[in-house]
């Protein structure tokens, strides 16, 4: 039986809690995720691999006329698509739902590099995700970042807007120095705990 990652604990955690019923996975790759998802109505999008829509995600969303109650980015660690697969996202969000983004806390400068590193070998590679949510919370968005399985970008459907303490120019130009000085205000990071005490 393969290992539940915390992505998908918490994934079904909200499904369950929320009585969510439907479910959009971008970057769904060989599935470890995807399949372990517990929702009556599920819909993968991959360029690379079989799933309901074999394309990119901006293509996707072109196509696209359903709504979801749970949607999870995990495509493209580059962060501009990040950020249009969350604008787009909201626009197909139910009410009461949620968006959540993986890889958004590297742990090493070569992590959140543009491309894969040797070095983060049999770790995982997160690109720099973690901008995009920095460039979300400067516009405004509500979002906090879990602090478990390569960091989780959490957004509630309606959540209030607030920005982000730290202003920063330029966001492809952000150092992962920066990165590491501001880390917890930058990304609103939370605790597991916290996330279940919250949600």
């Amino acid at each position: 039986m393969k290992e539940i990652k915390g992505r998908t604990k918490i994934i079904n955690y909200l499904i369950k809690k929320y009585n969510l019923k439907s479910y959009l996975e971008i970057g769904c790759a060989y599935k470890h995720n995807f399949n372990m998802v517990e929702c009556e109505d599920k819909i993968g999008v991959d360029p690379a691999y079989d799933c309901d829509y074999k394309m990119i995600s901006d293509e996707f969303f072109k196509v696209n006329g359903l709504k979801f109650d749970l949607i999870f980015i995990d495509g493209l660690h580059h962060w501009e698509q990040v950020y249009r697969d969350f604008i787009n996202a909201t626009a197909i969000l139910n009410s009461g739902g949620f968006i959540l983004m993986h890889d958004c806390l590297p742990t090493c400068k070569e992590q959140q590099g543009r491309e894969k590193h040797p070095v983060v070998g049999l770790t995982a590679w997160t690109g720099d995700v973690w901008k995009a949510i920095v460039k979300l919370r400067e516009q405004g968005w509500d979002i906090k970042t879990i602090d478990s399985d390569w960091g989780i970008g959490l957004y509630k459907f309606g959540a209030l807007k607030n920005r982000t303490c730290v202003d920063s120019d330029g966001i492809a130009l952000l150092s992962y120095k920066f990165y590491e000085q501001h880390r917890d205000k930058l990304l609103n990071v939370i605790s597991l705990e916290q996330f279940y005490d919250s949600y």
